[in-house]
């Protein structure tokens, strides 16, 4: 049974690939794309040709060859799907509208942009017409995959048509992990009271991403018994989110705060975000009046964008974003130290001996490895639980420094009554030294008054027997 479920995903995977990846490859290799993409590679392409001609020595030591972070290119691509019937256009009149929003900005810093125009499945059937933005993030990640080394992009964003950018001088790379650092993390996103939202979200163009969009849209296929598949009107984000739970997956996800760039309309938002001058983007998301809502927001960026433009450096964003991945690389490093902390031998006796220090240690381990995990936007919270588990391990140093104090009080005391003992002990051996000698003393007085009296006395039990007394003569002798 099993055998024949790897083989029906592997199947469908590679369905999926066959059918998506070819025809998107040759739409990814057009004209107005290469040009797009020309602006970005060309100078990295002719820097590496000038690197390779110039020092043939060796070619492991060109970094930036063999680097998947530095491979050059657009760093960034991003996505999005848009397309209706006739009687849609009235609405799709926002979106396209919303997405004009996406390609300036995009025009600006240098992003290919993507936008499906076809159900690719489902056919009219919302639910599985959702799962169309996961294959189509599967065929484009794929298909950079298959680009040569140095016009390879690193990340791929996706954003919902209902989504509004209003200040373009804030760039898709702010909100990225540092250089060099979490390259563990292939995702990026954001949640809201209900959990993961999918209306903007990254992935890194890489395996993981491939391995992860195929099992969220097989899910439906391979377990239908599973209840979220068999609820709406999220049936791919419900999909999403099932696979990030799973092991393989839960590690390589960072959530970001919900207001860098997924802000949702002000009056639909529960969380009580308020919109700021400055703010990167809208989201428009659920609301019933989504399309007044949108023509608001557009006809103001259309009226007075300098309102609503700020630079980056006039917004608190860039900092945030730093203290962000700061605050979570630190996180991590604790999480590791306390790990093998708790793993020596040392910690295991003084926990064993003293469990209630053991249950706070593990509790702040637990929460903090939870909210890295799943809120660590929660900056605040976030500090707070580190400073209470670096205080646990100050806690445990203090009762390992009180226990060795107690050690050594302890071997001290030992060493004292050790030698008390040994000190009774030669006491004990003198007294008897000093018995016997008086015992001697006595006997040889008592020997000496007796010759003082005249003569010495023998006892007859000292005499041998073969000894003649002195008043026997034996026969004989004159």
């Amino acid at each position: 049974m099993l055998l024949t479920i790897r083989l029906g995903s592997l199947t469908a995977s590679l369905a999926i690939l066959l059918f998506f990846a070819l025809p998107t490859i040759l739409y990814y290799r057009s004209p107005v794309l290469e040009r797009a993409r020309a602006r970005n590679y060309s100078s990295v392409t002719t820097s590496l040709s000038q690197s390779i001609l110039g020092d043939k020595s060796s070619l492991l030591e060109q970094n930036v060859l063999f680097d998947v972070n530095l491979e050059g290119g657009p760093r960034i691509l991003q996505a999005t799907m848009l397309f209706g019937t006739s009687r849609d256009r009235g609405q799709n009149v926002m979106y396209e509208r919303a997405t004009k929003t996406h390609l300036k900005h995009a025009e600006r810093w240098g992003y290919p942009t993507h936008i499906l125009r076809q159900d690719i499945v489902g056919k009219g059937d919302w639910n599985r017409l959702l799962f169309g933005k996961l294959l189509y993030m599967l065929s484009l990640i794929v298909a950079e995959m298959a680009q040569p080394v140095g016009r390879r992009a690193e990340w791929l964003v996706w954003f919902d048509a209902d989504t509004i950018v209003l200040n373009e001088n804030i760039p898709w790379e702010t909100f990225l992990p540092p250089s060099g650092h979490f390259r563990e993390i292939n995702m990026l996103g954001s949640k809201d009271w209900n959990g993961f939202n999918c209306g903007i979200f990254f992935l890194r163009i890489n395996e993981w991403s491939v391995n992860y969009l195929t099992a969220a849209t097989a899910l439906p296929l391979l377990r239908p018994e599973l209840p979220i598949v068999q609820q709406g009107p999220n049936y791919e984000q419900d999909a999403m989110v099932w696979v990030l739970e799973q092991k393989e997956y839960k590690a390589h996800v960072v959530y970001q705060p919900r207001e860098w760039y997924n802000l949702f309309e002000l009056q639909h938002d529960q969380n009580t975000l308020k919109y700021k001058p400055g703010d990167f983007l809208i989201h428009a998301v659920g609301k019933q009046d989504k399309q007044l809502a949108m023509g608001l927001w557009l006809d103001k960026l259309d009226k007075s964008p300098d309102e609503l433009q700020l630079p980056l450096s006039n917004t608190s964003l860039k900092g945030n974003v730093e203290r962000f991945w700061t605050t979570l690389e630190g996180a991590n490093d604790l999480l590791d130290r306390a790990k093998a902390f708790r793993e020596s031998a040392e910690v295991m006796n003084i926990f064993s001996a003293d469990l209630g220090l053991a249950k706070q240690f593990e509790e702040a381990h637990n929460k903090l490895e939870r909210l890295s995990l799943e809120t660590p936007f929660e900056l605040q919270m976030m500090t707070d639980v580190q400073n209470k588990l670096e205080v646990e391990i100050g806690s445990f140093n203090t009762t390992k420094a009180r226990k060795e104090a107690e050690d050594a009080q302890a071997r001290v005391k030992e060493a004292e009554e050790q030698a008390r003992q040994k000190e009774a002990q030669h006491d004990r051996l003198k007294s008897g030294f000093d018995a016997a000698n008086n015992s001697k003393i006595v006997a040889g007085e008592a020997t000496n008054a007796s010759e003082q009296k005249g003569g010495l006395t023998i006892s007859p039990d000292l005499i041998p027997p073969s000894t003649t007394p002195p008043d026997t003569v034996p026969p004989g002798t004159t």
